[in-house]
């Protein structure tokens, strides 16, 4: 098991140092291109960075630190407390609270509270994150928007909670950003699901030009939104959980990833399925067109 860490570690570290190889080359083709062009977007690319990825992190490690899962049943208890009290400090009374003197019906009352929250801020953050890699079309573009959007969905995930996880907890969570940020800026993971998804999303897509590479452009975004959701998932379970046996308890499974970028994307494929419909009819005017008359075509083929 050791070693097949070692191995998935080496192919990730591979695969950003790919990510920021290829950044750099950007950078240094639009320098050569033109100077103050290339220094003004490496300005950019510096500002986007820091306000979009250090400075949420700064924000996060300002943050009280959050009791952690605890590895012990008979802990539980303390832990509720612990958690409760700050709730009860910093959060308004819930409208439909009911008194009651179990605590871990209590502490669920606010965690199914906070839970409508996070789901609401993933559903922003994964449509964003969607719609702005599909658009990107390039592994160094698609690493920062993840790393971007993960902190920031971290940050605001650890706020609704009134404070942040241990520097150990922090770690983990830091480990699954950095394996997300190597993946989708490698692009390795698009080619397997591109086939599947073109199923997904609409039977008669093969008919409308270009659709391959429409395809695997929203193929790349489904890809970071999944990744984005799961790093969501992980950071909330570190929030609400109270006992686990072992720290991969608190890793979602892949049924339940895919459950939860449904409900939160789920009018995102519904806009997707048509508009493709609609390009799809389109493609069949133009070949009724075609079919009336075929010089059209072979004028068109002349041309190109």
């Amino acid at each position: 098991m050791k070693s097949l860490k070692k191995i998935l570690f080496s192919l990730s570290l591979l695969f950003f140092i790919i990510v920021i190889a290829e950044l750099g080359a950007i950078l240094y083709k639009l320098y050569i291109f033109n100077t103050i062009v290339g220094i003004i977007l490496s300005l950019l690319v510096l500002y986007i960075i820091i306000y979009y990825t250090i400075y949420p992190f700064v924000l996060i490690m300002r943050l009280p630190v959050y009791p952690s899962p605890s590895y012990s049943r008979d802990e539980e208890n303390v832990l509720l407390k612990a958690r409760l009290a700050i709730f009860k400090g910093k959060d308004k009374l819930l409208d439909n609270f009911v008194e009651t003197t179990a605590l871990k019906q209590e502490y669920d009352q606010y965690v199914l509270e906070k839970k409508t929250e996070v789901q609401a801020i993933r559903r922003k953050y994964v449509k964003r994150l969607f719609y702005s890699s599909s658009l990107a079309q390039n592994g160094a573009l698609d690493a920062l928007l993840i790393f971007a959007a993960a902190v920031n969905i971290c940050r605001d995930t650890f706020k609704i909670y009134n404070g942040r996880a241990s520097l150990r907890d922090m770690a983990h969570i830091a480990k699954h950003i950095y394996y997300s940020v190597a993946i989708g800026g490698s692009e390795i993971s698009e080619y397997a699901v591109e086939e599947l998804f073109s199923k997904l999303v609409f039977d008669g897509a093969q008919g409308i030009p270009y659709v391959d590479r429409i395809l695997s452009s929203f193929a790349d975004g489904f890809v970071n939104a999944a990744m984005l959701t799961r790093i969501s998932m992980i950071t909330e379970n570190y929030c609400s959980t109270t006992v686990i046996d072992v720290k991969k308890d608190l890793y979602p499974s892949p049924v339940e990833i895919a459950r939860e970028l449904k409900l939160v994307s789920s009018d995102v494929f519904d806009d997707l399925k048509g508009s493709l419909a609609k390009l799809a009819k389109e493609k069949t005017k133009n070949s009724l067109s075609y079919f009336i008359n075929p010089l059209k075509l072979l004028k068109k083929k002349n041309k190109s």
